[in-house]
């Protein structure tokens, strides 16, 4: 970790109101095309500007882009062959580092999506914090939608002191033994044995820790409580429902959307995200744009299917069509068709094919 923050002479500084770095983790991918638009949105959307946030790097390129433009980069050496670990987990050595350097800060991932500032929410959390009438505030977390108290480590906020210090310092260690695990199931699960420990419930790691299962489960000496973003503000969802109290969007999908070019194109379907090519004397502009109006290539738009019964499933036991192969085969002929005419990549559906012998 090349490390820029010298409290004698930084690069980056505090945002004054939120009293808060910023920071986010990508590599090429996502920075390719959205390198401007984050450090745009996170400037005039989230309120932090080049001065309070810093892209974290986990790639050459990415870091020779940030560096031709200007904007301050920090770089993250994976292991030689080591790098999807590397990606997963980075964000929870780079939070121990931040903490143990005395900063607060603010994290949120590439494919949130920023609408509206959250820094009403943050500086009401510092507050708290340092109201001694109330609980003690440490960890900001986001949740889903759908499941709202289930951590969603895309955007998180951290109080740096003895309690995050050893939140982080215990997820690093789980991190070293079970190096294979995702980065969000051992900073939930770590949260969840300091949430126990404060209400004097006995807690055990378990899950899916890999390779071989759960670690042994360490002891608290520092539990509390997060406080948690309500499920309305971050949207965190495959199905996002935004409401008149979002700040935020971030684009949870399936297969073939997971991929960054995927979270894009649907944010930029749910009119989150516009995007812009950000470097356009790149060879990789023309046969290849990405921007939302000029795209051409592998980075294209998807088309699919939207049914009353689920979103991209054929059914074919439907009435009026059971068992009707030409429905089906006019179907897909008529979305290839679609796809062809608007330039865009069809995700073939799933077709649902009742077998009443077996019963499905």
């Amino acid at each position: 970790l090349m490390c820029f923050f010298s409290k004698d002479s930084p690069i980056v500084v505090p945002e004054p109101d939120t009293n808060m770095i910023a920071f986010t983790i990508s590599d090429y991918s996502y920075v390719r095309d959205m390198l401007h638009e984050i450090f745009q949105m996170m400037d005039e959307t989230v309120g932090f500007s080049s001065k309070h946030f810093f892209l974290v790097a986990i790639d050459q390129k990415s870091v020779e882009l940030a560096c031709q433009h200007g904007y301050p980069v920090v770089m993250w050496k994976a292991d030689e062959g080591n790098l999807k670990d590397a990606v997963a987990n980075t964000k929870i050595i780079v939070s121990y580092e931040l903490v143990m350097r005395g900063f607060d800060f603010f994290f949120t991932e590439m494919d949130v999506w920023w609408i509206r500032s959250p820094k009403e929410n943050l500086v009401e959390f510092q507050k708290r914090h340092d109201d001694e009438e109330h609980d003690e505030k440490h960890l900001y977390l986001s949740g889903h939608q759908n499941n709202p108290h289930a951590p969603n480590i895309g955007v998180y906020a951290v109080k740096a002191d003895k309690y995050t210090e050893e939140y982080f310092k215990i997820a690093i260690d789980v991190l070293k033994q079970k190096p294979e695990t995702h980065d969000q199931w051992i900073m939930a699960e770590v949260y969840r044995l300091f949430q126990h420990t404060y209400d004097n419930q006995e807690y055990k790691l378990g899950g899916t820790f890999k390779p071989d299962g759960p670690p042994e489960t360490p002891s608290v000496q520092n539990p509390f409580k997060a406080k948690y973003f309500s499920p309305h503000e971050v949207v965190a969802d495959e199905w996002p429902m935004p409401t008149h109290a979002t700040l935020a969007i971030h684009t949870l999908n399936s297969t073939p959307l997971q991929m960054p070019h995927g979270k894009k194109m649907v944010a930029k379907e749910l009119g989150v995200y516009h995007g812009f090519r950000s470097n356009p004397s790149s060879q990789e502009v023309g046969p290849n744009a990405a921007g939302y109006y000029e795209r051409s290539g592998q980075y294209r738009k998807y088309i699919m299917l939207d049914t009353s019964t689920r979103t991209n499933m054929y059914s074919n036991v439907q009435p009026g069509r059971y068992h009707d192969k030409m429905t089906t085969q006019w179907t897909m002929a008529l979305l290839i068709a679609l796809a062809r005419k608007t330039d865009r990549i069809l995700v073939l559906p799933q077709v649902f094919q009742a077998d009443m012998d077996a019963g499905t």
